[in-house]
């Protein structure tokens, strides 16, 4: 009896895995092969290709079929985004890094594998990809960019595998999705930056940000570092409308000079181009007239029309951080929540 495509596969990758062929092999000849397992060409075709598409395997031409060397369930990462990258430049920023620098990760033998899933439901093609690839073996753990809250009752958080959120968790989510959380925490990073506009002389300081900003407790400290603020300076931007930043950002930076800020804040890293370019179309010329300290997604920060001081996640850092925190989980670890700092940077 001929065997199917998926047990011509499961037994090709037990045998991958015990080590009858090991990394870096040869696989015997297809003939071999054909004869051994009882298997159709078509089928052993087809077997080899999803075996090649999870890692397992790589042809090399006329060299034969060989077992990579970096197996997949100890070197691919699965990378769960909410949702598809869009081309209009509106899919938020840090997702849009942490795809980046997980795109171009050439460290430990370690690839990113990303999947984009819906956050209204599971059932699409790139659920449905992942659940496929963990139960063929084909991931050592798995990293969500948010809380997969759109995920409940999914396959991947029912897999006894290592896995790490990134967001703000407690110990009850913990337990509950069985995994890691990393909690971007910003270590009073805002007050910090804050300190270093009032070293450098300044005394006034407005604020571009999301519109939930002025619910940010760090605020009621602005007397205590020596800066003085209005309401009328505190200025939300849903990230939608960050065009819309520029001309209010020029608005604020314009009059007499003891009538306005002479320090701005930029808290959400989608306004950073605008509100940068309208502090200049108001003729200011910084860092003369005025400091800017702004939010920023490291090793590659939006652009700013000009150098200013920032602040944010090192998605490098971070993913080192995930991939440090799978191994440990992989090595028997519990699920914890672990805190990655932000940094302060000139750029």
């Amino acid at each position: 009896m001929r065997q199917s495509r998926q047990s011509i596969e499961r037994e090709l990758r037990r045998r991958i895995l015990d080590g009858r062929y090991p990394p870096g092999s040869r696989l015997p000849l297809r003939r071999e092969l054909l004869r051994e397992l009882g298997a159709s060409p078509l089928t052993l075709q087809r077997a080899m290709d999803r075996l090649g598409e999870l890692g397992f395997i790589e042809s090399r031409g006329t060299q034969g079929t060989f077992v990579a060397a970096k197996l997949p369930n100890r070197a691919t990462i699965g990378l769960i985004f909410p949702g598809e990258p869009d081309r209009n430049g509106s899919w938020n920023r840090f997702w849009s890094s942490v795809l980046r620098v997980a795109e171009a990760w050439d460290e430990g033998g370690v690839t990113f594998r990303p999947y984009f899933l819906s956050d209204q439901h599971v059932d699409v093609p790139d659920h449905r990809r992942i659940c496929a690839d963990l139960a063929d073996g084909g991931l050592m753990g798995v990293v969500s960019v948010s809380s997969p809250h759109y995920l409940e009752g999914s396959p991947i958080y029912d897999q006894d595998l290592p896995r790490v959120i990134i967001g703000s968790g407690k110990e009850d989510q913990v337990a509950r999705w069985r995994s890691s959380w990393m909690d971007l925490a910003d270590g009073g990073i805002h007050l910090t930056a804050m300190r270093r506009l009032r070293a450098a002389g300044r005394q006034r300081i407005a604020f571009l940000s999301h519109p939930s900003f002025a619910s940010c407790p760090w605020l009621a400290q602005l007397k205590d570092i020596g800066l003085a603020t209005r309401p009328e300076w505190w200025i939300g931007v849903p990230p939608a409308a960050a065009a819309t930043a520029q001309p209010v950002a020029r608005l604020l930076c314009s009059g007499p000079e003891h009538l306005r800020p002479d320090a701005l804040l930029i808290t959400d890293d989608n306004l950073v181009p605008y509100g940068t370019a309208g502090v200049l179309d108001a003729g200011l010329h910084p860092p003369r007239d005025i400091s800017v300290a702004a939010h920023a997604n490291f090793p590659a920060p939006t652009h700013a029309a000009f150098p200013c001081l920032r602040f944010g996640v090192d998605v490098e850092v971070l993913l080192h951080a995930c991939l440090e925190e799978l191994r440990r989980i992989e090595a028997g670890g519990k699920p914890r929540v672990r805190t990655v700092q932000r940094v302060l940077r000139e750029a």
